[in-house]
């Protein structure tokens, strides 16, 4: 969980566009949880009492009602988008920044597929959560816990009969995110492998064609993407399996409704249009339940991509101003070194000692050592 808060966090800069946009989520679902009770109250009052004005005027103000609910939505679906372009173009620019203040060190031994990777793929994962998964997160949650208060309103033995399932889905989708993360972080780290490879050799190209290596580059290339695919079809064969389970118990869910909403019914305990607004609710509740998948699905790839990214970000630049430091607030252009010696790095034996020189503004100097 530490890795979604952290890329939480990008948010931070836009709350009052992500607050907008959770408030026209909550109003879009409060419209569309009042259709089910507009639906009852026809079928109830005007097709079994026959009386057309109320079918007329409920058939309307329902048009009225998903009228408002789409327009709600629009802006919705339109600010998560936008927070989500803009946090990963945020998160891209940070991470090349954090790329450009690196040792050269690191680069010696970073493959260049990875990097890009992780620039390109990584940051297109997370944008993929923000923009779906952060919306339909709060959205299952809102729909599950009003949806659940409705129904157990509206009949307790029928309600809780119709949430029974609910926490077999929750164990299901809880197991499945477990299972399927780490998946999911072998499939992006050899999307890298596969990159570092292709770069390679496109940048290399007149070298492998000069020693007549085409067909073993091909060949290795070939590999690598073998495995990428593999690993690709381990994670599809798992979550694969388990959309169909989700809509198995969402069916289960609703046979007990019918079997059991059906029977009362006829014993004159609840009426039809009580028993339609059940079916019409437990479908409003199914299809976020049924979105747990890619919910999860989105999290995964999130977090294996916000660890590998965040993985670079953590690691300290080459350069840092100590605490003290004085800030350069107008540079005169003149340098002078007095009394440097320095070092470079993995040697024993300094490269320069005891240097001082004085270089005024628009002078060019050079030093050269042992050749």
């Amino acid at each position: 969980m530490s890795i979604v808060w952290r890329i939480l966090r990008y948010l931070g800069r836009y709350r009052g566009a992500l607050v907008v946009a959770y408030i026209c989520l909550f109003l879009a679902v409060a419209a569309q949880l009042t259709v089910p009770q507009i639906v009852r109250y026809v079928i109830d009052e005007g097709v079994v009492g026959r009386d057309n004005s109320i079918i007329l005027y409920g058939a309307l103000l329902i048009v009225g009602v998903v009228a408002v609910q789409s327009i709600f939505t629009y802006v919705r679906s339109y600010l998560f988008q936008a927070l989500a372009e803009r946090v990963s173009t945020d998160i891209r620019f940070q991470l090349y920044e954090h790329y450009m203040r690196l040792p050269f060190q690191f680069f010696d031994t970073s493959q260049s597929g990875q990097l890009m990777s992780r620039a390109t793929e990584d940051v297109n994962s997370i944008r993929r959560f923000l923009m779906f998964s952060l919306r339909m997160a709060i959205y299952s949650i809102t729909m599950l816990v009003v949806v659940s208060i409705l129904l157990l309103l509206e009949h307790v033995t029928l309600g809780l009969l119709t949430l029974a399932m609910m926490p077999i889905l929750g164990f299901t989708a809880i197991y499945f995110s477990t299972q399927v993360r780490p998946m999911f972080s072998r499939v992006q780290q050899q999307f890298g492998e596969m990159s570092s490879v292709l770069q390679e050799n496109l940048s290399g190209t007149r070298v492998v064609r000069v020693f007549a290596r085409e067909d073993d580059e091909i060949r290795r290339f070939d590999e690598s993407l073998d495995v990428l695919f593999r690993r690709q079809m381990d994670a599809i064969r798992y979550y694969s399996f388990f959309f169909p389970l989700m809509q198995l118990i969402s069916g289960i869910s609703l046979a007990i409704v019918l079997w059991y909403g059906g029977r009362q019914v006829l014993n004159g305990s609840i009426s039809i249009g009580t028993l339609v607004a059940f079916n019409i609710y437990l479908t409003l509740l199914s299809n976020p339940i049924r979105q747990l998948g890619w919910i999860m699905n989105s999290v995964a790839r999130a977090v294996a991509s916000g660890e590998r990214i965040f993985e670079i970000l953590d690691l300290p630049p080459a350069i840092r101003d100590k605490p003290t430091a004085v800030a350069l607030d107008q540079p005169r252009g003149e340098i002078t070194f007095e009394d440097v010696t320095f070092t470079y790095p993995h040697t024993s034996r300094p490269a320069g000692r005891h240097i001082s020189f004085h270089a005024p503004a628009g002078a060019a100097i050079g030093m050269i050592g042992m050749t």
